[in-house]
């Protein structure tokens, strides 16, 4: 009993060892309160995200990969709740 319980103890943290997300700022830009978060598993996936609390907007941005000599960013925005 107790190794099926330190079983289903790694299983359930698995996903938080292996790709842990760390919050680096949390405070205003504006009058908006944001937090900026930081996650990946190496350099190459590496992503800043940060959330809008006013009508929880999350933000992505990847680190910018060098074309033809130009920096390029991605940005994803997700809406948590489905709003336009």
């Amino acid at each position: 009993m107790n190794v099926l319980k330190y079983l289903l103890v790694i299983i359930s943290f698995f996903p938080q060892v292996t790709q842990a997300i760390y919050r680096i700022y949390s405070g205003n830009i504006g009058d908006k309160k944001i937090d900026f978060y930081i996650s990946g598993t190496s350099d190459n996936s590496l992503t800043i995200s940060y959330v809008n609390t006013n009508d929880y907007t999350i933000i992505s941005e990847r680190l910018p990969k060098k074309v033809d000599n130009e920096y390029v960013y991605e940005n994803y925005t997700y809406d948590l709740f489905g709003n336009k």
